[in-house]
């Protein structure tokens, strides 16, 4: 929940790196979750994924922006 929080807050360069693959996805599948429940982060996530190079980043990005909740 603290890095969803740390996007909601501004803090997101800190975030973008824990939703790298890695051999045990329990937080990044957390993250990706969590963030797609956080309204009004959806430009945030967007423009990420424009900038982030990294493609397992950039999968993660996607999946979160699909859980978003429509307000």
């Amino acid at each position: 929940m603290a890095a969803v929080v740390l996007v909601h807050l501004g803090f997101d360069d800190r975030v973008w790196p824990l939703l790298a693959f890695a051999p045990d996805p329990s937080l990044r599948n957390l993250i990706i979750h969590y963030l797609g429940k956080l309204g009004r982060v959806h430009n945030t996530l967007f423009t990420q994924l424009r900038r982030e190079e990294n493609d397992s980043i950039r999968r993660a990005l996607i999946q979160s922006l699909g859980g978003l909740n429509a307000a």
